[in-house]
């Protein structure tokens, strides 16, 4: 009894059937299985069995773990454990299925091993022996299942069903993406910071055949310029001071895999000059050595800054690329769009994170207030997705209630909202001049109306609203007196007020 306790959490969760025509021997079976902690069924036909495997989903009872079935099932040789074993591997592939026979042969052992049977056992068997075999092959099943969730997992965050979004530019980036994922060509992702050039890299990376090889992040900004190369493409011991033992370098560390190089425009240009050798001879020479060593590696490269212009100048005012080097990385390209650019998706996308991060916070906020809408849709995003997600995380840790309010978001979003709220009483022109309505002005709520007990002042709040709504307009002043809710002339004269105006007029 003390055997059978210490052993029975082994055995739960996990259902038997246990296929034999002998009535005692299926007895003792399921009796034994009982008493190690698992739920152990019995069937005295094939067609008994199947049932019970066919109508797993159907019965209220758990679904089948195990078959365990005597080889040899009533007279006829087509009802026998071996013909059972078939129809069962045809009609679900990963079920493990332990052969059992008095008539072992090996002729009979090879056949079952090849139709897919997890073991064979012999009578009489040793109880602990089957005890143990069964245990081993719930345990590999356990696992196997183990892998493919986490596949799946990596699908969901790593596939296309980690990036969110139903607008013509993202579904163009998710065809890119499933386009490289089928070739070993090298891939450009170029974007604005914070719009998900990693996501993307990585995505590729999983759809690819290489999915099962490392995948090396690099950041080509971060690296000091003096050990640029031998982080890259390794050195020898002794090659320079502080090169105490040698370094196969981060290509090497990929090989067989993916190297992902971020920001790669701002990477040396004579660095650039050497990772167009790599690019094209497949191979990488250490610091300090003569020889080359082989490597096996796709690159996938990114960049924040426009692509073109960094093509045009010289690496001392700036970002730059070599044209060469960009032609042999952007055999595919893939261009991210702002978040601005694609604002249909801002709904799905404040979903989605607003589920994301209930779960760390413990409370789960379920929608947006209508004035948090209005003001996250006049917002230009200059950090893209990953602002975004900053702000609905800042929100979850600011706000109480089941709604994201406008209180709750960060300042630079929340402000112009609180200005707009407030400009019947504080922006209003002239009583000949009334202020231009626009759709994303944000309509007078309950917290408009506590608006005036906000800490920051008025005119901080106005010269931030006006700040964000040229940004939002990408300098255009009449677009941005619209989104003000203000005539253009008494734009300017803000600008004038606050000591931002400019030359001229548009």
């Amino acid at each position: 009894m003390e055997i059978a306790t210490a052993r029975s959490d082994n055995g739960r969760g996990h259902t038997l059937l246990i296929v034999e025509d002998d009535a005692a021997m299926r007895e003792m079976c399921v009796s034994l299985f009982e008493r190690e902690g698992y739920r152990a069924e019995g069937a005295s036909s094939a067609g008994e069995a199947l049932a019970r495997v066919k109508n797993d989903g159907a019965v209220s009872r758990a679904a089948v773990d195990m078959v365990l079935s005597d080889v040899k099932l009533g007279r006829n040789p087509a009802d026998g454990g071996i013909e059972l074993l078939r129809k069962l591997k045809a009609l679900k592939p990963d079920l493990p299925v332990l052969l059992m026979t008095g008539y072992a042969t090996v002729h009979d052992a090879v056949e079952a091993m090849k139709i897919g049977a997890a073991d064979y056992v012999t009578k009489p068997f040793e109880r602990a022996e089957l005890i143990q075999k069964v245990q081993a092959h719930l345990k590999v099943r356990a696992l196997e299942s183990e892998v493919k969730n986490l596949r799946e997992a990596l699908e969901d965050k790593f596939g296309i069903k980690g990036f969110i979004g139903s607008s013509a530019s993202m579904r163009a980036v998710c065809e890119r993406i499933e386009a490289a994922g089928r070739s070993m060509a090298a891939v450009l992702i170029a974007g604005e910071s914070g719009t998900g050039k990693e996501l993307v890299a990585r995505a590729i990376h999983h759809k690819s055949e290489r999915r099962d090889k490392p995948f090396v992040p690099v950041n080509c900004a971060a690296l000091p310029e003096n050990l640029i190369e031998s982080e890259l493409f390794g050195h020898e011991s002794g090659s320079f001071t502080g090169a105490t033992k040698e370094s196969v370098g981060l290509f090497r560390a990929a090989h067989g895999g993916t190297i992902f190089l971020d920001e790669v425009a701002d990477m040396p240009r004579d660095i650039q000059a050497k990772l167009l050798r790599v690019l094209q001879d497949k191979r990488v020479r250490p610091v300090g050595s003569t020889k080359e060593a082989p490597v096996d590696v796709r690159v996938i490269a990114a960049t924040n800054v426009n692509v073109e212009h960094a093509r045009g100048q010289a690496h001392d005012s700036g970002p730059s690329l070599r044209d060469d080097v960009y032609f042999r990385l952007s055999v595919i390209r893939i261009d991210m769009p702002p978040l601005r650019e694609r604002l249909d998706d801002l709904p799905l996308l404040i979903r989605h994170f607003l589920a994301k991060h209930a779960r760390q916070a413990g409370r789960r906020v379920r929608h947006a207030a209508p004035d948090a809408l209005a003001a996250m849709n006049a917002y230009a995003w200059p950090g893209n997705v990953r602002e975004l997600e900053s702000a609905i995380e800042s929100a979850y840790a600011l706000g109480h209630s089941e709604e994201l309010t406008l209180e709750d978001l960060p300042r630079q979003i929340a402000a112009p909202g609180f200005i707009a709220a407030l400009q019947p009483a504080a922006l209003q022109t002239t009583a000949q001049q009334p202020a231009v309505a626009h759709p994303l002005q944000v309509q007078p709520s309950a917290i408009a109306r506590q608006a005036a007990s906000v800490i920051f002042k008025l005119d901080d709040l106005e010269k931030d609203a006006l700040l964000r709504s040229l940004h939002a307009a990408h300098g255009n002043k009449s677009r941005a007196a619209d989104l003000l809710g203000v005539s253009r002339k008494r734009l300017y004269r803000m600008l004038k007020d606050y000591g931002m105006e400019t030359e001229g007029a548009e």
